[in-house]
């Protein structure tokens, strides 16, 4: 079911621009490259030009105006539906895209990605069984209770899930009526464009859904316009309060998921296969790079040993590779700069008496890349420019 006459990534020859308004917009400000974290080489280009954004908040707050779009419920749950179809249509590249920009092995990026569909199939069905509500205050005074769309939604999206945890945003605005400036992270923006043509295809009207590319300066631009009536973000905590303050300050909406440190706890009386299989997938899942990693772990003292002996068995079956094999569970880290923030995370521990009963501080790099040797040639059909 793609529906395109080759992969995303070819008819652009891995060059993207921002989409605005129904198009993908000439660009002239800088150029970005983008990194490809499993082999350290350029893969994409990204044309970065801040004046965009305001261009995308207009075409946003146009669409906004159309009543067939924010006042038909079930025209907007059978687009959903359509979004659906080709999301789960085009997976295997959307999840390859998702790979090559995160590092995450390819299995798990096709299974968010065929989750992500059944976000927008949930909200159409939600839409297509919502009903006004009258509701009796007292035995002379009614209320009704309508849902309408707030407006404009300015969308920014983490660097570790941008298009599975963009959906979580996406779905329920569009759902609503609204429209959407999505911000994705630098490094993982193309699948959100390649999302962008597919809502256009499923019917998402013109300028309903945008996307800006660039880092902090774009990021705040979208921020800071007062006709963006709300902002959602998921990031880090540092981010999400300096945006939150940002947003609060003109008196607009913002939704904010940031960063935690999630814990296993290990009683003496657990079944500790269960346990360390429960453990290893949530430390090592997205090579712990999500808000949810279960990245500390509290053993009780009587079974401790016993379950370090088994946890270190089974993160040693691990396989660490190319993350566009199958069979791999451990890709790279999505960026060099996070690679060494990690490695500086352990570097100290270390030095403050902490035993690495596993150290993958420092594998054997090939082309400056951040990843260990023997991978082979990757299977993916996106294509890298010609130097």
């Amino acid at each position: 079911m793609n529906t395109t006459a080759g992969s995303f990534s070819e008819r652009f020859e891995n060059r993207f621009t921002s989409y605005v308004g129904g198009v993908f917009v000439d660009a002239s400000g800088d150029s970005v490259q983008v990194i490809d974290p499993a082999d350290g080489e350029q893969w994409a280009e990204l044309a970065v030009d801040p004046s965009v954004v305001s261009r995308a908040v207009s075409a946003a707050a146009f669409a906004q105006t159309d009543p067939a779009w924010t006042g038909d419920p079930l025209r907007r749950a059978g687009v959903l539906r359509s979004i659906a179809d080709l999301v789960d249509g085009n997976a295997q590249e959307l999840a390859e895209l998702e790979t090559i920009a995160t590092g995450k092995p390819i299995a798990a990026t096709r299974a968010e990605i065929h989750y992500a569909a059944t976000w927008y199939r949930y909200y159409a069905s939600a839409l297509e069984t919502e009903r006004e509500q009258l509701v009796a205050l007292t035995r002379t005074k009614s209320a009704q209770i309508r849902h309408e769309p707030v407006g404009v939604v300015g969308a920014i999206t983490p660097f570790n899930g941008a298009f599975s945890l963009g959906t979580w945003k996406f779905a329920p605005a569009l759902a609503a009526g609204n429209t959407i400036v999505a911000k994705p992270p630098v490094a993982s923006s193309v699948s959100t464009l390649f999302l962008a043509e597919l809502m256009a295809e499923a019917g998402v009207p013109t300028g309903a859904f945008n996307v800006v590319l660039g880092d902090r300066e774009v990021g705040e631009l979208l921020v800071e316009d007062s006709r963006v009536a709300m902002v959602t973000f998921t990031g880090s905590t540092a981010a999400g309060r300096a945006i939150g303050s940002q947003v609060a300050g003109r008196m607009g909406r913002f939704v904010c998921e940031a960063g935690g440190k999630s814990a296993h706890i290990v009683m003496d009386d657990a079944d500790l296969d269960s346990a360390v299989i429960a453990a290893t997938q949530g430390v090592f899942s997205g090579t712990g790079q999500t808000c949810v990693a279960g990245s500390r772990l509290i053993v009780h003292a009587d079974v401790y040993e016993e379950f370090l002996g088994r946890f270190i068995a089974h993160a040693n079956q691990l396989v660490v590779g190319d993350p566009m094999r199958d069979d791999v569970h451990l890709g790279p880290i999505a960026t060099a700069q996070q690679y060494d923030r990690v490695v500086s995370l352990i570097d100290e521990a270390v030095r403050d008496g902490a035993r690495a009963e596993l150290d993958g501080r420092h594998p054997e790099r090939r082309s400056g890349a951040r990843a260990a040797t023997g991978w082979g040639p990757r299977s993916s059909p996106v294509r890298r420019p010609t130097p």
